[in-house]
């Protein structure tokens, strides 16, 4: 069991060390409300680089659902704000997880934005909301199984 451990966090590492320009994943603790925020805060200094980005979900084998919608709402320094609907597909059709894990805890990597240019130096913010429905009713007021949501922005290789 520690070997697995020893595994899974030297892969997390690995996932998201080399040029990064951010990585950070916070922890949700009870389930994910529909009104709840997750807010990551970032400064960018290089404006000549191009990156890309990821969102990295944790969650048990509990998850009720195969996929997880969520609103990415990005703010450069200027205030102002992009609005993104992402689809993480976790599982394929047959229910066989889309991640990697051990056990009943398993992550999910999902890129976000392929080509970053940073035109303006200075403070920007990820918002992230869970965007689940059950069809066309309203959302999911508080959504089981997801253990932590993170953003790895990274500078693209050539």
């Amino acid at each position: 069991m520690r070997q697995a451990v020893f595994v899974l966090a030297a892969f997390s590492l690995l996932s998201c060390t080399n040029n990064f320009l951010f990585k950070a994943d916070k922890e949700i603790k009870g389930g994910w409300h529909a009104d709840s925020t997750i807010v990551f805060q970032f400064n960018v200094s290089d404006t000549t680089n191009i990156f890309y980005s990821e969102i990295n979900i944790r969650h048990t084998i509990s998850y009720p659902f195969q996929n997880l919608f969520i609103f990415i709402h990005s703010t450069d320094p200027y205030g102002q704000t992009t609005i993104d609907t992402l689809e993480c597909v976790l599982a394929d059709i047959t229910g066989k997880w889309n991640t990697k894990g051990v056990g009943d805890i398993l992550d999910f990597t999902q890129s976000y934005k392929d080509s970053i240019i940073f035109k303006t130096k200075g403070n920007y913010i990820i918002a992230i909301k869970q965007a689940m429905r059950y069809g066309e009713l309203p959302s999911i007021k508080l959504l089981k199984g997801i253990m932590s949501v993170g953003v790895c922005i990274k500078e693209k290789g050539n």
